[in-house]
């Protein structure tokens, strides 16, 4: 019996992991369209000129809501950043985002930290629908 409950323990903790994983993932997507919004409004507006000044800004405003566990902005990355909570480094001009569950983590840092930076993007497609701009990871890391 305990065995069962062991094992449905772990079945759980993975189904927490992955859909913590999935979530950052949108979270992540979800960056990335409202940074595209921002550009072609600028365009719309005839600022194109000011699209490159994107690079290092904090997409949350652009959101309707900022991600759950949103903290906001901070001067500089916090020596402790608390899991499951998002932050905006203005020193840095990173998002960077502390994993509550991390068992199929794998990134350099300890305790890990996952770090995003809205800079030159990669691909024809976004070159075409963010100015050159994506919100793109900082940090190497590898989730499942």
């Amino acid at each position: 019996m305990a065995a069962l409950t062991l094992a449905g323990f772990i079945v759980l903790r993975d189904l927490r992991e992955r859909l913590e994983r999935a979530q950052v993932e949108a979270t992540v997507r979800n960056l990335n369209s409202a940074l595209q919004f921002e550009v072609a409004h600028r365009i719309a507006a005839g600022q194109e000129a000011s699209i490159s000044t994107l690079a290092g800004a904090n997409p949350v405003p652009w959101l309707a809501s900022p991600p759950p566990g949103y903290v906001g902005e901070v001067a500089e990355a916090p020596a402790q950043l608390l899991a499951g909570h998002w932050y905006f480094a203005r020193s840095s001009g990173e998002l960077l985002y502390r994993p509550r569950l991390c068992s199929h983590l794998v990134v350099a840092a300890a305790p890990p930290v996952l770090r995003w930076r809205i800079g030159p993007a990669q691909g024809a497609r976004r070159l075409v629908l963010t100015g050159g701009l994506a919100l793109v990871a900082t940090v190497d890391y590898r989730w499942y």
